[in-house]
C-alpha cells in the first residue's frame, strides 16, 4: 500500500490498525542487522510533518525515507539498502516536536 501525502508525495509508508498512539515515538527497527531490508516502525500521537532519514556514521545523509504530513496513527516504512554497503547507519525521526534516532546494522 502507498500513502499519499502532503503536496501529493507517494510514500511507500504503510498505516497499521486503528488505534491511536498517544505519543510521539520510533521503535528500534526489525531486523537489525539485517540483509538488505529493515522494516521501522513509528507512531504520530498528533497530525504532524514527519520526515525520516538515514545517514552513514559518519553523519552524511543517504536517503529520506518519509517526508510528509502524517494524520494520527501508527506506521511503518521498510528501507532496502541493497545499493548500499554493509555497516552502521542511523535512522532519524524528526517533527516539530520530536526527535529520535535509531542505529541500525547492515551485513552483506
Amino acid at each position: 500500500p502507498i500513502i499519499v501525502g502532503h503536496r501529493g508525495m507517494k510514500l511507500n509508508v504503510v498505516k497499521q490498525g486503528n488505534d491511536l498512539p498517544t505519543s510521539f515515538r520510533l521503535h528500534p527497527a526489525y531486523p537489525n542487522p539485517f540483509n538488505p531490508e529493515t522494516t521501522i516502525r513509528f507512531d504520530v500521537n498528533e497530525p504532524a510533518e514527519v520526515v525520516i532519514k538515514v545517514f552513514r556514521i559518519n553523519g552524511r545523509e543517504v536517503e529520506t525515507l518519509v517526508n510528509s504530513y502524517l494524520n494520527t496513527g501508527n506506521y511503518n516504512v521498510t528501507w532496502n539498502a541493497t545499493k548500499y554497503p554493509s555497516g552502521i547507519y542511523f535512522i532519524k525521526m524528526n517533527s516539530s516536536i520530536y526527535s529520535a534516532t535509531e542505529k541500525v546494522i547492515l551485513l552483506k
